[in-house]
């Protein structure tokens, strides 16, 4: 019988004082008995670390439990690495502050990385939830949204032991690590939920009821996030040159060089509304009739349509992804996936997305 693996779950906290009772809870939950816990606080303002306090000292279960409080706040690329240097697991399994886990979600992830030893990486579907916990709806992986989200992703220690820290300072640290992931191996996505994933106004993924112009800067922040994930993901695919096809090599280092230069030019594209919005009267009516090189700002209509968003309140980030929320809701989801490297530089619009 095959010995299973030392886990770490880590809950991982800032600004979380009114959700992270829950989450903690989920962790001192899990039915998986190979496992340690970590309650680490990213040097919060509010009294969360007081909490895990408070719960790490009346915890009275067979798990070994670590008590973590940042002497300043890392953000959550350095908040990982930390992480990795203070957990004992083969596997580690990402449990945010304001989520809450399965009680069997360590089980399910061993489970799947005892049926395949090639999978590196683990990400899952979920369930949706308000700030009270009420049930919104699931989102799993279909044909039209096959990307990860960071709150349901575990990985094998592998993945830094080979890679070492993050080094580009991002929040998409669910960019970089699938993508180390397929470089040494494979990456699982279950579709069935494994935690509770909670939308609130204050979630780093999901600012909501913002003005236009506190948006464009949310989204002008995004893809500076999203620029370091793919200047990590060229220093990972340096590491492991020798070790996949040359071509392939060749082929994942130019798409992301290229999307590195479009999303440049989104940022350029963002700053040119944020300047738009900026302006005087006068400067808002000059922009309509000068003409624009920069994409999405070239033509008449579409430079009246960014004047006009300057004067109304809008949910810039979410309209969008309700809409699309509405349409997933009735979509047939797919069978469990499991990729490799070659999928990955098949698939285009994937590429950014894992």
């Amino acid at each position: 019988m095959k010995q299973l693996p030392r886990v770490t779950l880590f809950v991982y906290a800032y600004n979380h004082a009114d959700f992270v009772e829950k989450a903690i809870d989920a962790a001192f939950s899990q039915t998986y008995k190979n496992l340690e816990i970590i309650l680490s606080d990213d040097n919060s303002t509010d009294n969360t670390f007081e909490i895990m306090k408070r719960k790490a000292q009346s915890y009275h279960g067979n798990q070994d439990i670590i008590l973590n409080k940042n002497e300043r706040n890392l953000g959550i690329s350095e908040h990982l690495n930390k992480i990795m240097t203070l957990g004992s697991g083969d596997w580690f399994v990402l449990a945010a502050g304001d989520d809450i886990s399965f009680p069997n979600r360590v089980d399910i992830i061993v489970d799947k990385i005892m049926e395949n030893p090639a999978i590196m990486s683990f990400n899952s579907g979920f369930h949706i939830i308000d700030r009270n916990e009420k049930f919104k709806t699931f989102r799993g992986f279909n044909t039209k949204r096959l990307y990860v989200t960071g709150a349901t992703g575990a990985w094998s220690r592998k993945i830094f032991d080979i890679f070492g820290p993050i080094t580009q300072a991002t929040s998409a640290e669910d960019v970089v690590i699938p993508f180390r992931a397929l470089l040494l191996g494979k990456l699982f996505l279950l579709n069935n939920a494994t935690i509770k994933y909670r939308e609130h106004i204050n979630s780093v993924s999901n600012p909501s009821h913002e003005r236009n112009i506190d948006a464009q800067k949310h989204l002008k922040k995004i893809c500076f996030n999203l620029i370091n994930a793919c200047e990590q993901r060229l220093l990972d695919l340096k590491i492991v040159e020798n070790n996949i096809p040359k071509a392939l090599y060749l082929s994942l280092k130019k798409k992301h060089q290229s999307i590195i230069v479009l999303l440049h030019e989104r940022i350029k594209s963002i700053e040119k509304t944020l300047n738009v919005h900026n302006t005087s009267l006068f400067g808002k009516i000059e922009y309509i009739f000068t003409s624009s090189a920069i994409k999405k700002h070239d033509s008449f209509q579409q430079r009246v349509n960014q004047v006009l968003l300057c004067f109304r309140f809008i949910e810039t980030l979410n309209k969008k992804r309700k809409n699309q929320n509405l349409l997933e809701d009735n979509t047939q989801f797919n069978n469990d996936i499991l990729l490799d490297l070659v999928q990955l530089d098949k698939e285009k619009d994937l590429l950014i997305f894992l």
